[in-house]
Parts: structure tokens; C-alpha cells; sequence
């Protein structure tokens, strides 16, 4: 997979466990990679044991529609081919091939290492992370981009809640992954998350933490694909019902003062702009999480394909968008649905079954159920 992913011009290659090969179809598997074993050694370090150039694999659980799905990621060959106990070898079609046997590939392969441009290729290898802060001249990237430099990767901020807020939003943006896309002939960096929705489940967690827990603060952890918002407390409403019920805070004086200092607003409308931030971006709706009666979490989701997202991910966003729709004296139709999950017209049976699966699921209603499916609309459960 490695030598192929080089042949093919791609950075890594992908082996998936859980996927029915012809039909694509979400099938599970049984597959624990951490509880395999090659005589009395784990798997992963008998795989790269084995490896040589040392590559550094990953692998990955994806639950998908309540079904468990590996994968492995295996990055290109970079300036050698991958050899597997002393054998170099290809995949042909299907089938894994000794690329010995097929000199045209081999010599192709070689050709490919020799016509990568430099700039293109590893300077360095199996770098830990705070060699690679040293080795690296960060601070002139970030003077170039005029963004502050992140001091460490663990930041505490000490400072009022009122101060802090704008440093601490400014911080995790400067940490986020973000793209460079092509956008009427202009060069433009493209972020993960939207800056709207982290101010605002930010200030949240700011806000309505319960301050007589004692032990803990909140707290902000940045992921690839994810960031999280924990404080501790009970949610204060029905999570189903966040983004209509009247706001109720647990710590009025902090409130009113944020508000004064234009943090957040007094009314409350706060998961509003989350929910229309997320969907605006084609992006999941965020989970929130009870941690029993102790602790509220709130999980902002970076943009994934809509075959990699789940069916609680997609029924949640869904109703999250007709909660958002109906408190704005709207309703949402099937065109809406494949709009906030980027589907084309030709994709309306996606988004009809993922309406479907959230009627089943309780949370939404047509409007009208004597209407056309074409032409039907849907508001919450409890509208």
C-alpha cells in the first residue's frame, strides 16, 4: 500500500476493515487490532518491527451507523521503496504482488522518488513533537501570518473571564488546522471551525460552569477533527430543547457583567448562531453531553464527508436544524437537508432517508403529512 500510494501520486494509503468490498456497504467487523498478537508480540509493534523504512501507520475505530469499522493509514513511500521482511512489494488490482516481478512498476517507482520535487519531500523523519518545535523557526511563520505565537501547547489562562475570552478565542485559532484554497483566482486560507461558534461555546462554558465545584476549570482540548468544551455543572435545560427553551443562567452577576463587556448577549441566543455557523459551514450540528449531573461537554466537529459521518451525528444535526428553522417561524424541506449536508439535487434520497430516520427517532414532524414527500416541510418535535 505504501509503495502504491507513491505509484499513484497519493500521500498515504488505506486499508478498511467493515466495508462489504463490492457493494460498499456498512458490514462491521469483529477485528481489534489492539488485542492481536504475532506469537507473543502486539501487532502494531510486529508490523513495524517488519517495516523497514520504519512508516508510521496508524489505526483508527470508526463507529459507523452502530457498526465497528478499522482502518489503517499508511503513508507513501518517500524515498525508497517499503520493504515488508526484506521484500518489496506492489499491489496489482487487488492482489499484493512482489514488485520485483513486475520491473516496469519498480522502475516507474524509482522514477517517481527521483522526479519529486525537494521542497516535496521528508528533510526529516521520526521526529518527536518538541524536537520538531526546535528544529522548526515557528516564531517567523506565525510574524508572516501576523498571528500571536502560541507559547506551549498547554495553555492556562489565569486572567478575568471578561479579558480573557478574545486571547483565549485568538489562541485556539491560531492552533487550528487551516486549508489554502483557490477562490476566484485569489490564494485564501480556509479554517476548520467556524469563529462565531467557538466564541460562543466558549463564553458558554465561561458562563454557566458551577463555580462551587470545587477542582476544576473549564477547559478547551484541540483536536484534528474536533474541539471540546467541558465545564463542570448539570446542563440547565433539556439538551433536545438548547436551542429554544428560554435562557436560565447559574451565575446572573458573571452574565450580566459578559454581556456589558459585549461577550454574549442577555437573551440567550447564543446556540442560534452555533447551529447557523455549523450548518452555514456544511458542518455537523456540535454534541452535548450530561456527564453525569457533574460536568456539560460540547463537541465542535471539523467538516467530514457525509458517508464518514454516523446516523446519531446526522439525525442530530438534522433536528437541530428544524429547532433553528422553527424558531426563526421557518420550517425545513428535503432541499434544506441536503444543503446543510452539501448533497446534490441528485442525492435527494440521502436526505430523504436521513429525514426519515430522525421521524423515526422522535425528533421531527411534517408539517403537513397530507403533502407531496417532494413538497413536505418539518419543524421539532414539540413544535
Amino acid at each position: 500500500m505504501s509503495n502504491s500510494a507513491t505509484l499513484c501520486g497519493r500521500t498515504k494509503g488505506y486499508l478498511v476493515w467493515g466495508i462489504q468490498n463490492d457493494t460498499h456497504e456498512i458490514i462491521g467487523t469483529e477485528f481489534q487490532y489492539r488485542k492481536m498478537k504475532k506469537g507473543n508480540e502486539e501487532l502494531e509493534a510486529w508490523l513495524s518491527r517488519m517495516v523497514s523504512p520504519r512508516i508510521n501507520f496508524k489505526f483508527y475505530e470508526i463507529p459507523m451507523d452502530g457498526k465497528n469499522v478499522v482502518m489503517i493509514e499508511i503513508p507513501c513511500a518517500e524515498k525508497q521503496p517499503v520493504q515488508f521482511a526484506g521484500v518489496e512489494y506492489i499491489r496489482v488490482g487487488t492482489n499484493k504482488k512482489n514488485l520485483k516481478e513486475y520491473p516496469d512498476k519498480e522502475r516507474e517507482l524509482w522514477q517517481t522518488f527521483d522526479t519529486t520535487p525537494y521542497e516535496l519531500r521528508m528533510a526529516k523523519i521520526n521526529v518527536m513533537e518538541d524536537e520538531l518545535v526546535v528544529l522548526l523557526d515557528y516564531p517567523k511563520y506565525y510574524d508572516k501570518m501576523e498571528m500571536p505565537i502560541p507559547r506551549n501547547r498547554e495553555k492556562e489562562f489565569s486572567g478575568g473571564y471578561a479579558f480573557v475570552h478574545e486571547d483565549i478565542v485568538q489562541y485556539i485559532m491560531t492552533i487550528i488546522l487551516q486549508e489554502e484554497v483557490i477562490v476566484e483566482a485569489t490564494r485564501k486560507s480556509v479554517i476548520s471551525f467556524p469563529e462565531i461558534a467557538i466564541c460562543e461555546l466558549l463564553a458558554n462554558a465561561m458562563i454557566h460552569q458551577d463555580l462551587q465545584q470545587r477542582g476544576t476549570n473549564p477547559m478547551v482540548e484541540v483536536f484534528k477533527n474536533r474541539i471540546e468544551f467541558s465545564d463542570a455543572g448539570a446542563p440547565l435545560v433539556a439538551i433536545d430543547r438548547i436551542v429554544d427553551t428560554v435562557p436560565v443562567s447559574r451565575n446572573e452577576n458573571i452574565a450580566g457583567f459578559m454581556h456589558k463587556c459585549g461577550i454574549c448577549e442577555e437573551r440567550g441566543s447564543g446556540y442560534d448562531k452555533i447551529i447557523e455557523a455549523t450548518a452555514k459551514n456544511e458542518l455537523l450540528a456540535p454534541r452535548i453531553e450530561n456527564q453525569n449531573n457533574q460536568f456539560i461537554k460540547a463537541v465542535l466537529f471539523a467538516k467530514i464527508p457525509f458517508e464518514m459521518t454516523t446516523k446519531e451525528d446526522r439525525v442530530r444535526t438534522c433536528y437541530m436544524q428544524a429547532c433553528l428553522a422553527y424558531v426563526n417561524y421557518e420550517a425545513v424541506s428535503n432541499g434544506d437537508i441536503r444543503k446543510l449536508f452539501g448533497l446534490s439535487d441528485q442525492e435527494m434520497t440521502k436526505a430523504s432517508r436521513l429525514i426519515q430516520n430522525t421521524i423515526d427517532a422522535g425528533l421531527i414532524k411534517a408539517v403537513d403529512p397530507e403533502t407531496a414527500p417532494r413538497y413536505k416541510k418539518y419543524i421539532p418535535y414539540w413544535a
